[in-house]
């Protein structure tokens, strides 16, 4: 009774005290140590805490289930690794009495909580907010489904929806209709902006808000105008050679086994740890990561054009050579653009940026 008594978390503390003061001063401390195990055999204290053995309470071992089921959620790793043999041996050297929970278990018993407990803990979130500012997006997933996604900045930014458009089309009256279904649910009154894409069917959905809820202010896109931006910005005819020359280097470098194995080797031998990068088609912040992984990779990239067992086509090995090339870069860009014009055009192509 007494180690219950110590044990049980809806003893009162002062009790608790009493029964703790009226037990010898060593089991007293063995029961502290213990909190949420009950000794159900005298191990000997020279044996590691994985030998011993102490069995988990009910209570206790559900709690550690949900807790590894978040974390196995929540970082996105599959629920087959607690069928693990060697997280089975792990768990198993921790304490021999916590069984790992199986797959089903995680998906039906606990995946299903976790998520009701996430999303009430968002609605309470949002809901207590006093103003807001809804952001949605639509495109296609990897299957090729209509998605629109749903996210609220309360200013904290936080994902509340998720809509399969089905065989739905993207009109704005349907948009339209979905957006204040959204803001219905969380307090149409707290809302005070909208920012979606800068195509007609989302600002045209704005639009037809705004007739509903006159408060709300229709925003565009930022980044979507940077990358219009950018685009301009990269048809200048110095910056659009120059960079059709950059990525042509760096094509040709990770586009062969050798020449990407060995300029690797390379830069390890050299201490670096940069690798070249190609830009995205959308994302204009991508264009500059190119270029900086380029002049970063300098020293390994002249290395790499003097190899003894590589052979560069001449522009760009002499491009790699020529300090022109790193410092003033005009001379050598006009050649290129002048002498493949039409590779030049394709090779463009292929970097263009499209607005979403």
């Amino acid at each position: 009774m007494a180690k219950h008594l110590v044990n049980c978390v809806k003893c009162p503390i002062t009790l608790r005290s009493e029964v703790s003061e009226m037990i010898p001063s060593e089991q007293n401390t063995q029961l502290q140590n213990s909190n949420h195990y009950s000794d159900v055999s005298s191990a000997s204290t020279s044996l590691p805490p994985s030998n011993s053995s102490l069995k988990i309470c009910d209570d206790y071992k559900d709690s550690l289930e949900e807790k590894l089921a978040r974390a196995i959620i929540v970082s996105g790793a599959h629920f087959s690794m607690v069928e693990h043999p060697l997280w089975q041996q792990f768990f198993e050297e921790l304490n021999p009495s916590f069984k790992l929970p199986n797959r089903k278990t995680i998906s039906s018993k606990y995946l299903n909580k976790i998520y009701d407990e996430t999303s009430k803990n968002i609605t309470e979130q949002v809901k207590a907010a006093s103003y807001m500012h809804l952001q949605c997006d639509g495109w296609s997933n990897v299957r090729s489904e209509g998605v629109i996604n749903f996210l609220i900045s309360k200013p904290e930014m936080v994902f509340v929806r998720s809509l399969a458009t089905e065989d739905n089309k993207h009109t704005s009256a349907y948009i339209a209709d979905e957006i204040i279904k959204v803001m219905n649910v969380y307090g149409e009154h707290k809302f005070i902006a909208l920012t979606g894409d800068n195509a007609g069917n989302m600002q045209g959905a704005f639009k037809e808000v705004q007739k509903v809820y006159p408060q709300v202010v229709p925003l565009g896109c930022v980044a979507h105008c940077l990358n219009l931006l950018s685009e301009d910005f990269l048809k200048c005819p110095t910056v659009k050679n120059y960079f059709l020359l950059v990525i042509d280097i760096i094509k040709t470098i990770k586009y062969s086994k050798v020449l990407s194995w060995t300029f690797a080797k390379i830069c390890k031998e050299k201490g670096s740890e940069e690798q070249l990068k190609l830009p995205v088609k959308t994302r204009w912040g991508s264009c500059a990561t190119s270029l900086k992984s380029l002049v970063n990779s300098k020293v390994s990239l002249q290395a790499l054009a003097v190899h003894e067992k590589i052979t560069l086509s001449p522009t760009t090995k002499s491009s790699l050579l020529s300090e022109d090339f790193w410092k003033t870069y005009l001379q050598h860009l006009q050649q290129h653009s002048n002498s493949n014009a039409d590779t030049d055009n394709a090779l463009f192509k292929d970097i263009e940026f499209n607005p979403p």
